[in-house]
């Protein structure tokens, strides 16, 4: 893809309100801040929720568009071409309308209508120990196609261990850098993955994340585990934000074994 560098210097920052040929309010405004970041000093971090929240929305993950646009610096036509590219049958109006809604503030309604996903034995587990298990999230055969995905991407046979440790891509640690693929999507929708976290926040109209896959291989005697020891992926200052976070299982795994350990009572 072809870009042209802009100059900050050149530019006026554009209004929340300025929608460009995509229709998508507040984009403008982003894209012309992360070219000025360097001139802003942190005067507009109040946006940041927002901003955020735009690029969730648009299901675009936050490490490629930052990449893209402190690598590529490109004027905003570009830009927009980026954001439409992610989207090939067209940007859905749905998800425009979503954007405005953000930008005027609007709220959903806390009326969580449908079958609960979390029982209150699981709720009760949630308040007391801070997590909850979602069992048979999303079907077996979603979970083969993610499989799948995953494997093709990194260029692994499933079924050769072998291969397992060979990848090219350029992991990080046991993160794997993929964001879009229609089932992934589709897991990001599932109903029980949705309304458990309705659930445990207790409202409706949520924003699903557009995050990346994770590869966790057993450890052998020449690899051993990428990921990094326990943390937090959060400010520890207070007062401490309510906020959750989910991981989606898509193999089985024995007890001692997988990517994520929680602490009980953590929180």
């Amino acid at each position: 893809m072809k870009t042209t560098v802009v100059e900050p210097s050149q530019l006026d920052l554009p209004a929340s309100t300025d929608t460009g040929t995509l229709g998508i309010p507040h984009l403008k405004r982003f894209w012309h801040k992360i070219l000025c970041a360097a001139n802003t000093s942190g005067q507009f971090n109040h946006e940041n929720d927002i901003d955020t929240a735009l690029l969730y929305v648009l299901q675009l993950g936050l490490l490629p568009t930052y990449q893209f646009l402190y690598e590529q610096r490109p004027d905003f036509t570009v830009f927009e071409q980026w954001v439409a590219d992610h989207h090939p049958g067209g940007i859905p109006a749905d998800l425009i309308l979503q954007c405005h809604r953000l930008l005027n503030s609007e709220t959903v309604a806390n009326n969580l209508t449908g079958e609960n996903v979390l029982s209150a034995s699981d709720l009760a587990c949630w308040e007391k120990q801070g997590y909850v298990i979602v069992r048979n999230a999303i079907s077996p055969a979603d979970c083969a196609e993610s499989r799948q995905a995953i494997w093709q991407y990194l260029d692994m046979d499933e079924y050769d261990p072998a291969s397992w440790y060979s990848s090219t891509i350029n992991l990080e640690g046991i993160m794997v850098p993929l964001y879009h693929h229609a089932v992934l999507n589709r897991n990001r929708h599932s109903y029980r993955i949705r309304r458990a976290f309705e659930q445990v926040w207790n409202q409706t109209g949520l924003i699903v994340t557009t995050d990346k896959c994770g590869f966790n291989p057993p450890e052998t005697a020449t690899a051993k585990y990428r990921g990094i020891g326990l943390h937090w992926d959060m400010s520890l200052v207070t007062p401490i934000p309510f906020g959750t976070q989910g991981i989606l299982y898509l193999t089985d795994t024995a007890a001692n074994q997988g990517a994520l350990t929680v602490v009980p009572g953590f929180h």
